[in-house]
């Protein structure tokens, strides 16, 4: 089933006003207003191709569920309050919510490290650090992140410790 919000966040991703997606598709603003309201669904051919073609996405793209807002156009301020900054508004929160899914999309592939620094600080913080001194403090760091003697592998284990 054709999801109209997907319309309007591509129509608003895209920069154009209802008026000017109509005038490239050859319809009426009112139609526009329709598919993206879900009054009426485009008819598969031609609209439905014309619109995947000109925002250059499946066909399929209309038929997903709508992501959750996380950016709400209220937190997006400018110092105007008039017509033209609405719509930039409106522009920024739907780009901002489209970065936020394809960011949170991404990160789904990530496998974080183990956070041994933090581990190692708790640790010496727990202990009376004031009793150790520096070198038995630099021995124990270098033997819970397993950091090489001649501490040649040091940037490489604080890397995998948590530290970038």
């Amino acid at each position: 089933m054709f999801n109209g919000e997907k319309l309007v966040e591509l129509r608003l991703l895209h920069g154009f006003s209802r008026l000017e997606l109509a005038e490239k598709l050859e319809l009426t603003e009112q139609a526009i207003w329709q598919f993206e309201t879900n009054k009426t669904e485009p008819k598969l051919s031609p609209t439905q191709f014309s619109l995947a073609r000109l925002f250059n996405v499946d066909l399929s793209y209309f038929d997903e569920e709508t992501s959750p807002s996380y950016v709400k156009a209220g937190s997006i301020a400018f110092r105007n309050a008039d017509i033209t900054s609405k719509r930039t508004i409106k522009i920024q929160e739907a780009y901002l919510n489209k970065a936020h899914e394809i960011i949170k999309y991404l990160e789904s592939f990530l496998i974080s490290p183990d956070w041994i620094f933090f581990d190692l600080v708790q640790e010496l913080k727990s202990q009376e650090s004031e009793s150790l001194d520096m070198e038995a403090l630099a021995s124990k760091a270098r033997k819970m992140l397993a950091i090489s003697e001649d501490n040649s592998d040091i940037l490489y284990k604080l890397e995998l410790s948590g530290i970038n």
